[in-house]
C-alpha cells in the first residue's frame, strides 16, 4: 500500500526553527534523536497509512498557531473551564504545542477517525503514561446531527466517546477536514461541530482548510491530505 504516495524521502524533514523549542521539550533536546524518531514513526505510520500527509511530514507541522485566531484561544486557557477539541488531529502535535505554550491539557480532546495516529503520536511524544490530554478515536459522523439534550461537561473525566461531550467544547480546531467531502457531507459535518460545540458568546470554531475559487472536486492524488 506503501506504493501508493510513492516511497518516502526523508530528505523532506523539516523542522522550523521557531518549532525547536517545542520538538526540545516534547522529544528531545538532540535535534537528530528528534529526526530520527521522527522518521521511525513516519515508517510505522505510511505502513498502515501510505497517504500524503505522512509523506509530507504533515503529522508534526505546527500549522494550528499559524491561524490568527490561536492567540486568542491559548489566552482563553484555564478560564471558566473551557474544553479544547481538535477534530482530525492526526497524532496530536498540534494540541501538545497548545499545552507547551499555556493551554491546561486536561482541558484539552483531540480526535481521530484513525486511531492508529494516536497510539502513533502518543509513542512519537512518549507520552502514553504521562499525557494528560484526552484522545479519542471517532468517526464525527456517528454522531447525531440534532443539537445536544445533555447538559455541558466542564471536564473530560471519565469520557470515553466523543459525543459525551455534545454542547461541551468551547473551542474546537478542523484543518485540512472538509475539503475530503462533497457539499452535502461538509453540512453534515458542520451539524456535528455544532452538535459539539457550547453556541455560547465567545465561543469559537476555526481551522484550516484546502479550497478553489471555481466549485469543482480535486482528484483524489492531488488533494493536500
Amino acid at each position: 500500500m506503501a506504493d501508493e504516495a510513492g516511497p518516502l524521502d526523508p530528505n523532506q524533514y523539516r523542522v522550523d526553527d521557531a518549532d525547536k523549542g517545542f520538538f526540545s521539550a516534547a522529544i528531545s533536546p538532540d535535534e537528530d534523536v528528534v529526526r530520527q524518531r521522527v522518521l521511525d514513526i513516519q515508517k510505522k505510520a505510511y505502513e498502515a497509512c501510505p497517504y500524503p500527509c505522512i509523506k509530507k511530514f504533515n503529522f508534526i507541522s505546527l500549522r494550528m498557531k499559524g491561524h490568527p485566531t490561536y492567540k486568542e484561544v491559548i489566552a482563553h486557557g484555564g478560564k471558566d473551564s473551557a474544553l479544547f477539541l481538535d477534530l482530525g488531529c492526526c497524532m496530536g502535535t498540534d494540541v501538545r504545542n497548545a499545552v507547551y505554550e499555556g493551554y491546561p491539557a486536561s482541558q484539552i480532546v483531540g480526535s481521530d477517525v484513525v486511531e492508529r495516529y494516536l497510539t502513533l503520536g502518543k509513542e512519537l511524544y512518549n507520552d502514553k503514561e504521562t499525557g494528560k490530554i484526552k484522545f479519542i478515536a471517532a468517526d464525527v459522523f456517528d454522531l447525531p446531527s440534532a443539537p445536544p439534550t445533555a447538559p455541558r461537561l466542564s471536564n473530560v473525566d471519565g469520557v470515553t466517546q466523543l459525543d459525551d461531550l455534545a454542547g461541551s467544547f468551547t473551542f474546537i480546531y478542523i484543518g485540512s477536514i472538509f475539503h475530503f467531502f462533497s457539499a452535502q457531507k461538509q453540512k453534515e459535518l458542520a451539524l456535528r461541530l455544532l452538535r459539539l460545540w457550547t453556541r455560547e458568546p465567545g465561543a469559537i470554531i476555526f481551522g484550516r482548510h484546502q479550497g478553489r475559487e471555481e466549485e469543482g472536486y480535486l482528484a483524489q492524488d492531488h488533494a493536500e491530505w
